[in-house]
């Protein structure tokens, strides 16, 4: 039995799990008959003006990946909200809050980003809070996690119900501060081995140069098999 499996499932039928992100604004698009990437029929919401279609705020909740972290070449190794795919303001990005701007006016300047170097499941408990303080709380929550609670040391399995219980306990807690809430949980853009291993193997310096087969290589980038846990599919 998978971690998400394990999610009470009340909960699921408020919570989407996307590979893509680029398809959120499309589920949320009017049923015009187009698929992602389709021309919209959607009228944008008055400015200024509350919408009932759109989420007026968005929030996301999670590691580096939200944050825009070494992005912008004139401050490596540093996070770049703007430049966040989830809540950056940067037009070349193109984010989702951009992209749900264009539809819903009355979102601008509400876009929080809760994202912090490091971030596990526990760490999402505090972020959710601070997020839900915000008064009105947000009505789209996004979270991107995992990453570093992969363990490469064969204990994964030890920490699929611990990790479970914690993402449940967010889940919920969101659910119960915003009622009316989308919360999506976006899984990491390196979503396999395979898929790891072909990125990094293009990467000067450390990253390709760990590349391998050995006991020794980094987990994601072994040939054998991996015990490392990735959220796939949520259906429900």
């Amino acid at each position: 039995m998978s971690v998400v499996s394990r999610i009470p499932r009340a909960l699921t039928g408020r919570i989407a799990l996307v590979a893509a992100v680029a398809a959120l604004l499309a589920a949320c698009s009017s049923s015009a008959g187009g698929g992602p990437g389709a021309a919209s029929t959607s009228t944008p919401a008055p400015v200024g003006q509350a919408s009932d279609k759109y989420p007026n705020s968005i929030v996301v909740l999670g590691h580096p990946g939200t944050t825009g972290y070494d992005s912008d070449p004139k401050a490596p190794e540093t996070d770049a909200v703007q430049n966040s795919w989830a809540t950056g303001d940067n037009p070349a990005v193109d984010s989702i809050y951009l992209r749900l701007l264009a539809l819903n006016p009355a979102a601008r300047g509400q876009n929080l980003n809760m994202g912090v170097a490091g971030t596990g499941v526990n760490e999402l408990v505090g972020q959710a809070d601070q997020a839900l303080a915000a008064n009105p709380p947000p009505e789209l929550f996004l979270i991107q996690s995992v990453d570093n609670d992969i363990r490469c040391d064969g204990t994964n399995a030890d920490n699929y119900a611990p990790f479970a219980a914690t993402l449940t306990e967010v889940l919920k807690k969101i659910a119960s501060g915003a009622p009316k809430a989308k919360i999506l949980i976006v899984n990491s853009p390196w979503a396999t081995v395979e898929n790891y291993g072909q990125v990094a193997s293009h990467l000067p310096g450390p990253r390709a140069a760990n590349s391998g087969t050995g006991a020794a290589a980094p987990c994601f980038l072994r040939s054998s098999h991996v015990d490392c846990y990735l959220i796939g599919t949520l259906s429900g």
